[in-house]
């Protein structure tokens, strides 16, 4: 759109030679506030990887999760910067309170409905655990990318590292 302006917010490399940028959309005008999240709390790569961590209360299949300060997994929600700003994974099945179950940092995630294939997908401001492909905007939402839709049923996790806040 006409006076928009991108920003590209340098995120932190896993490697000398692996550089990684996220683009940030700034609508001008508007301020954001950035922030980087240690390259050892996310996923890259296509090869799965999962990690046995204890649920915090109910969750279902592929629930973006976030490990909360007592050690357990809440349902991630962009409202909050507590499930966003940390380790965010997603579960492989059902889990209920106190519940040891392995749960998906990278790789491909499958058994999503209605995901719009190429889309970009950041962690919901308004459905606990869930996942959108809006870009959320109004103010004071978090923004972090989660993945990106290689099919309707399949998401390419991509844990950003980087996230900032709509104000």
């Amino acid at each position: 759109m006409p006076g928009d302006k991108i920003t590209a917010v340098p995120a932190v490399a896993t490697e000398l030679t692996d550089l990684i940028f996220v683009a940030a959309k700034v609508i001008e005008g508007q301020d954001n506030e950035n922030y980087q999240v240690p390259a050892a709390l996310f996923g890259t790569g296509s090869a799965s990887s999962t990690v046995p961590l204890i649920a915090g209360e109910t969750l279902a299949v592929n629930d973006l999760c976030y490990l909360s300060s007592s050690g357990k997994l809440l349902k991630a929600q962009s409202s909050v910067i507590t499930s966003v700003k940390g380790l965010l994974v997603f579960a492989k099945e059902v889990a209920v309170l106190d519940e040891v179950k392995d749960f998906q940092v990278s790789g491909i995630l499958a058994g999503f409905t209605g995901l719009a294939p190429g889309d970009t997908y950041y962690v919901s401001p308004t459905t606990p655990g869930g996942i959108t492909n809006t870009l959320p905007a109004v103010s004071g939402e978090w923004v972090r990318i989660v993945g990106y839709a290689v099919s309707e049923t399949e998401l390419l996790i991509y844990l950003s590292p980087t996230f900032f806040r709509n104000i």
